[in-house]
């Protein structure tokens, strides 16, 4: 070990001190009586670790040249990122979430989701009934502003105020039945069986009538209508189920009772005729 300290020591140039034998010495008296401040390093042979010029302590701790940047300060004057802060003129880039565009974006253009037609079935938009309580009902009856000893109709419901703006239809409910005490004859669109047996118990009568969305609005509004519009038979599957069947109460029970399924709709195109016929003439 000793002889290889000194040949690197000859290597690099440095003075040895003379021993007469390195073995009964310690190795350290074979270091360098002066160490070069800075060495030459030599072709074949490994430098020396140079000593630290000064050592450390709490007050000369630092992070080395290049391990912390200031602060890029963006947005302040005219140019060195300022005014738009590097991000250029409008677009998704300069926008402030800086996320990707929408699926389907395609710059502005109509894209081809919006050139390409609907096609297939788009489903029937759900019907917007206004809700009926038999408790305002019965406030509407004892204040005055209804009479029941007149049949009450979706014109005499909505002229009082009882309801609403109405759209599609006005459905009676059972809440606050516990109140109701009155004896109506009372149309509307749909009703529960709740409601029904509660004006059924009190000495009255309901009935489900369909009315179309013309008519709705000519009886909302009949100055605005020269000729009245005569009401139409319901088209739809559900709707000729609901207001045939006499346990919804439905008008046109007593036409088809008695009659098949099977026939229900050619009696109901019948009823139908007439009116088209005296209309025509």
């Amino acid at each position: 070990m000793a002889f290889i300290i000194r040949r690197r020591l000859l290597a690099c140039g440095a003075p040895l001190l003379r021993v007469k034998s390195p073995r009964t010495f310690p190795i350290s008296h074979a270091y360098p009586a002066t160490i070069p401040k800075t060495p030459a390093p030599q072709s074949g042979f490994a430098t020396l670790v140079q000593r630290p010029k000064e050592y450390f302590h709490l007050t000369n701790v630092k992070d080395n040249n290049g391990a912390r940047r200031k602060r890029k300060i963006l947005g302040r004057g005219e140019g060195g990122k300022g005014k738009t802060s590097g991000r250029g003129m409008k677009g998704y880039h300069a926008r402030q979430h800086k996320a990707t565009p929408l699926p389907g974006f395609e710059g502005g253009q109509t894209g081809l989701i919006k050139a390409i037609p609907k096609l297939g079935k788009r489903g029937v938009p759900k019907l917007r009934f206004t809700r009926l309580y038999l408790d305002t009902l019965q406030h509407f009856v004892e204040t005055g502003k209804l009479d029941a000893s007149k049949k009450i109709t979706i014109k005499e419901l909505a002229e009082s105020k009882c309801v609403g703006k109405i759209k599609d239809g006005v459905v009676l409910l059972a809440k606050g039945g516990e109140f109701f005490n009155s004896k109506v004859d009372i149309e509307v669109t749909r009703a529960s069986q709740v409601a029904m047996k509660l004006i059924e118990e009190k000495g009255g009568n309901i009935k489900c009538v369909y009315h179309g969305k013309e008519v709705l609005r000519a009886l909302l509004r009949p100055d605005r209508w020269a000729i009245m519009p005569k009401n139409p038979l319901p088209t739809t599957k559900e709707n000729i189920a609901r207001y045939t069947d006499e346990s919804r109460r439905g008008y046109l029970a007593p036409l088809v009772e008695g009659v098949d399924k099977s026939e229900i709709v050619k009696k109901l195109l019948e009823r139908s005729r007439p009116q088209a016929t005296t209309e025509s003439a």
